[in-house]
């Protein structure tokens, strides 16, 4: 691939890493020019302000819960945000970013019929499971992984967002009602 392809594809990497840890003070350069420069932050949503930007992070609504040991803690994009690829949604399982098709749809399932089908919200879901549930060695670059049970852990990702996307002051610019899950509670997430 070109060399502008690789940095596209290192600058993600870690944009990720970087929304992983806010903590961290991480800069990018590339040819002479600073790419990517985020100080340390307190806290997730404050690293998704720097990372996504005012504009997209201002409608960012934070929502967690726990359900049979996963935990979920998560920030949802406003629905005009919505894009024709999953690129906006950050998954992380126990801080490493992944990629995983069932967690892209339990996501789709939880923002309901308000995301037309083909598109994708922006959203950061960050899971942590019970040790000996996942298996990281799927994939050789570690991007892909396996649940133990993945049908709970996604149930655990769906109702929670179910339940942040009913409470979300955007969801109120529609009409029409959300039909969400009592399973999961609802509060502010506790990232580092």
């Amino acid at each position: 691939k070109g060399e502008a392809t690789e940095a596209s594809h290192i600058s993600e990497l870690v944009a990720r890493i970087a929304m992983a840890h806010p903590a961290l003070h991480l800069k990018l350069r590339h040819n002479g020019r600073t790419a990517l420069d985020v100080p340390p932050d307190r806290d997730a949503l404050g690293r998704a302000h720097a990372l996504l930007g005012t504009r997209v992070a201002a409608r960012l609504i934070a929502a967690s819960g726990e359900e049979g040991g996963v935990r979920v803690a998560c920030f949802l994009g406003a629905l005009e945000r919505a894009q024709t690829n999953a690129r906006g949604v950050q998954l992380f399982v126990g801080k490493r970013p992944v990629r995983d098709r069932g967690l892209l749809h339990a996501i789709a399932m939880g923002y309901g019929e308000l995301v037309p089908r083909g598109r994708y919200p922006v959203a950061i879901v960050m899971l942590d499971v019970p040790a000996g549930a996942v298996d990281i060695n799927v994939h050789p670059q570690k991007h892909e992984v396996r649940f133990a049970d993945p049908n709970a852990v996604c149930a655990a990702v769906r109702h929670v967002v179910q339940q942040g996307v009913a409470r979300a002051p955007w969801r109120d610019e529609l009409a029409g009602p959300v039909m969400i899950s009592s399973i999961a509670s609802v509060a502010p997430p506790e990232l580092p």
